[in-house]
């Protein structure tokens, strides 16, 4: 799940680009201009990454259904080949993702994506411009509460 906690309104985001893998929304990903296929970094990185996020369209017998949770599969998942939303937050935009692994992360770490898409803490020399703010409890879903730093920074 991706979640604008306190985010730069009206920016362009880039739907030019399909799932290169099976991925889920708020995963890190970063673009092949020449093929336009989004996919998991081939090494650590915490500068240049773009959020997964996908329209919200209910599929087959859930098109009968009137609310849905923002947590239903049909709107976390996203498929090889499925077309997608691209994020990329700008200085001091604040955002939530439940794509994030919280194993040795305390606030104020600085993160960086692993080659699985997840936001982790940066490995030492590592320069990234996400930091870790905390947790934010989303109706009982806990999202890593994410700000984006003008500067690269390092753990």
């Amino acid at each position: 799940m991706l979640r604008d906690l306190q985010v730069t309104l009206n920016k362009p985001v880039n739907t030019m680009y399909s799932a290169d893998s099976d991925m889920k929304t708020g995963m890190a990903v970063v673009g092949n201009h020449d093929t336009k296929k989004a996919d998991f970094p081939t090494a650590e990185i915490g500068i240049g990454l773009a959020f997964v996020d996908k329209e919200r369209i209910p599929t087959g017998i859930n098109t009968a259904r009137g609310n849905m949770s923002d947590y239903d599969p049909d709107f976390i998942n996203v498929a090889e080949g499925e077309m997608i939303k691209m994020v990329e937050f700008l200085p001091g935009d604040v955002f939530g993702t439940d794509q994030y692994v919280t194993t040795g992360l305390a606030v104020n770490d600085m993160l960086a994506s692993n080659t699985s898409g997840m936001l982790k803490r940066a490995a030492a020399g590592v320069q990234s411009i996400y930091q870790y703010t905390g947790t934010h409890d989303d109706n009982g879903y806990i999202l890593a509460r994410v700000k984006v730093l003008q500067a690269p920074r390092t753990n």
